[in-house]
């Protein structure tokens, strides 16, 4: 029997209760308009009766078992009651815990992300900090060697003819304005006062030229403003029989000076000056650590704006110290004091000089795209500078050093 089946008995004996009681309830003189109370459903009132006339048990039984129904009724309505109360309560502790676990999700996700950013960025760090460390870590060795100019010894290198006496003497033009003057200066003077002292250098102060025209046995320094040739700085040799520098100029542009600091100004002039004497490149790797002197490629010019040591022990190799003679391997010849050590001015022919200026124009306007269609020879290039050879006839040649701008 379903819920309904009981409801619709309950009621029809509720409707049959109370159609008993009052016929037992009725009193026989009472006016017409006199009737029995009606107990309303669910109610527990009952009135005394009269003494119920004989065989009213049974009704007694069906009055109790409507009770019962009723009150079964009354429960399982309170039942659904509470269940739904319940289920309402579920309800909304899942609807509050979903966005607290999202929310926790969230929230863990986020920390691994971060913990992997700052593993990442620490890495990073480290990287940089050892790629210009090297030495610190001992790793030096380690990067993946593109150096050309590693290996090349003095015996290689090109040089002055110093008549193979102590030291070299060497004049030096100079042919920059104002704005480079004091780093012109400062460079000289530190080439000038190294140790192992091998130079000895004079500056004559010339007219400003940005053409830089060459002189023959000098080293000239010009400035100017060369446009976006590609080049922050030039050194141009003019060479004899492969190796035997007979002249040399170095010019520092102007076009890129608002984008240079005084650090990076100062290690251009440093190096320019320093391919003049016949100095190869300490290292030309930008992702090691600094050697500290401008002869060293670097992203970090105020860490190499002078010389150092072992430039001056190059030099040493090359042309001896002042008052004793070249080096020759590892003897040092101490010859009589006094013995002129300059370079000689070397007569050079009117259609080799022709050449040698054409070549200059050629390479120093722009990078060459093509040198071998011009008759250069790409002795190196990378993304921080070139070096180019040209023959120019007769045992003569010119060889040049280009200084890309920072990247």
């Amino acid at each position: 029997m379903t819920i309904k089946d009981d409801e619709a008995l309950a009621r029809a004996l509720q409707a049959q209760f109370q159609s008993e009681y009052a016929r037992v309830t009725t009193v026989p003189s009472a006016p017409p308009a006199t009737r029995a109370p009606v107990i309303p459903p669910y109610v527990s009132f009952e009135p005394a009766p009269p003494s119920a006339p004989p065989g009213h048990q049974s009704f007694q039984d069906d009055e109790a078992l409507a009770r019962r129904v009723a009150q079964e009724l009354h429960d399982e309505e309170l039942a659904r009651s509470i269940a739904a109360r319940q289920n309402v309560r579920r309800v909304q502790h899942v609807v509050v815990q979903e966005p607290i676990q999202q929310s926790c999700s969230l929230r863990r996700s986020l920390v691994s992300t971060v913990t992997i950013f700052v593993i990442v960025t620490a890495v990073l760090v480290l990287w940089i900090s050892v790629s210009n460390n090297t030495d610190d870590y001992g790793f030096r060795g380690f990067w993946p060697d593109e150096d050309p100019w590693e290996g090349t010894s003095p015996t290689d290198a090109t040089r002055w003819n110093n008549g193979n006496n102590g030291g070299l003497n060497l004049e030096i033009y100079k042919a920059v304005n104002a704005e480079w003057a004091e780093f012109f200066d400062r460079a000289v003077q530190e080439w000038d006062d190294g140790s192992p002292d091998t130079l000895t250098l004079t500056v004559t102060p010339v007219q400003y030229d940005s053409s830089c025209q060459t002189v023959m046995g000098k080293l000239k320094v010009c400035n100017g403003n060369y446009g976006p040739t590609d080049w922050r700085g030039i050194n141009e040799v003019m060479l004899q029989q492969g190796n035997i520098i007979v002249a040399s100029t170095a010019r520092l542009n102007d076009y890129y000076v608002p984008n240079e600091d005084r650090a990076q100004r100062q290690y251009t002039t440093c190096h320019e000056i320093g391919h003049g004497f016949g100095l190869p490149h300490t290292d030309e790797n930008f992702y090691n650590d600094d050697l500290g002197n401008c002869m060293d490629y670097t992203t970090r010019p105020e860490v190499n704006e002078s010389p150092d040591l072992s430039n001056f022990e190059f030099l040493r190799d090359l042309y001896g110290i002042v008052g004793g003679r070249r080096r020759l391997g590892d003897v040092d010849d101490l010859p009589e004091r006094g013995v002129d050590n300059t370079a000689p001015v070397v007569e050079i022919p009117d259609h080799v000089l022709k050449r040698h200026g054409e070549a200059l124009k050629e390479l120093s306007s722009s990078r060459l795209d093509s040198p071998s269609d011009l008759g250069w020879k790409q002795l190196h290039q990378s993304d921080y500078g070139e070096a180019h050879e040209k023959d120019l006839g007769e045992e003569f040649s010119v060889r040049v050093h280009l200084l890309y701008p920072s990247q």
